[in-house]
C-alpha cells in the first residue's frame, strides 16, 4: 500500500502526524472489535475476499472494502516481521481461540481440572462476546461452569423495542411488528420502557445465553413492600 503525500510545508507536520495517529487508533479499535465479535469476517477477508461471508447476506460493505484490504496488509506485515519460535506461527486472537477450542476438544478432564480447577464461576459481567461463550461451553464438557447474570425481568423480553426504535423501522419491519402485535399482546412488542432502554447489548446477550445448550435457573425475589424502588423493580420483573 502506498501512503498519500501531504503538503506540510506550512508547518502543519505535527498536526498531520497527530491526526494520522488518531485515525490509526480508531481503525485499530474497529479491527480489534472484529477480532472479538466478528472473527469470521476476518477469516473471510484473509482468504482474499472484499465482501462479507454468505452468513451476512443483508450487509453490503462495498464502500468499505478498504477494511478487508487493510486487514490483509496488517496480517502480511505481522507475518513478515514475526520471529518464528519453536515453529509456532503468528496468530491473531481469533486464530488463537480456534487453537484453544481444538485443544479443549482433545484434552482430558484431569488435565483441564489441573489447569483451571473443578469449577469456574462468572460474576458481574453484563455481557460476553460469543467467542468467550464458546470457550466456556468447551470447558463445560469437563468442568462445572456457572454464569451469574442479572436479568431484570422474569419473562422473556428479548423481542421488545422502544417507541423511538419502532419509529425508525422500515415499512417492511413495521409490518412485521404489526403482525407480531396481532398475534401477541402489544406489550411484548413495544413494551416496558425500562426494559426497552436496557439496550441492544443486553438483549443480544440474553438471546446468546438462551439459545445455547445450557441449564438455566431463574431466581427472582418478589418485592413485598410498596416503596418506590420496589414498585419499579416489580413492574420491570413482570413487564
Amino acid at each position: 500500500m502506498e501512503s498519500a503525500k501531504i503538503d506540510t510545508s506550512n508547518g502543519s507536520e505535527h498536526f498531520y502526524q497527530l491526526r494520522l495517529f488518531q485515525l490509526a487508533e480508531k481503525i485499530a479499535d474497529v479491527l480489534d472489535n472484529y477480532l472479538m465479535y466478528r472473527p469470521h469476517w476476518l477469516t473471510h477477508w484473509q482468504e482474499g475476499n472484499n465482501d462479507l461471508p454468505l452468513t451476512e447476506p443483508n450487509i453490503d460493505i462495498e464502500q468499505h472494502a478498504w477494511q478487508a484490504i487493510l486487514w490483509r496488509e496488517v496480517v502480511r506485515y505481522v507475518e513478515a516481521d514475526y520471529d518464528d519460535v519453536d515453529n509456532i506461527p503468528a496468530l491473531h486472537r481469533a486464530e488463537m481461540q480456534r487453537v484453544l477450542l481444538n485443544w479443549l476438544a482433545q484434552a482430558d478432564k484431569a488435565t483441564i481440572q489441573a489447569m483451571v480447577g473443578a469449577r469456574v464461576s462468572v460474576f458481574g459481567i453484563s455481557t460476553l462476546p460469543e467467542q468467550q461463550i464458546e470457550v466456556l461451553e468447551a470447558l463445560a464438557r469437563n468442568i462445572e461452569i456457572d454464569v451469574y447474570w442479572f436479568n431484570p425481568c422474569q419473562l422473556y423480553w428479548g423481542d421488545i423495542i422502544s417507541p423511538k426504535l419502532a419509529a425508525r423501522l422500515t415499512s417492511q419491519q413495521q409490518n412485521i411488528v404489526k403482525i407480531n402485535s396481532e398475534l401477541h399482546d402489544q406489550y411484548y412488542i413495544v413494551g416496558n420502557p425500562l426494559l426497552a432502554s436496557w439496550g441492544k447489548v443486553g438483549k443480544d446477550y440474553l438471546d446468546l445465553l438462551t439459545n445455547r445448550n445450557v441449564e438455566v435457573y431463574d431466581i427472582f425475589i418478589d418485592q413485598a413492600d410498596q416503596a418506590t424502588n420496589s414498585v419499579l423493580q416489580k413492574f420491570s420483573m413482570t413487564f
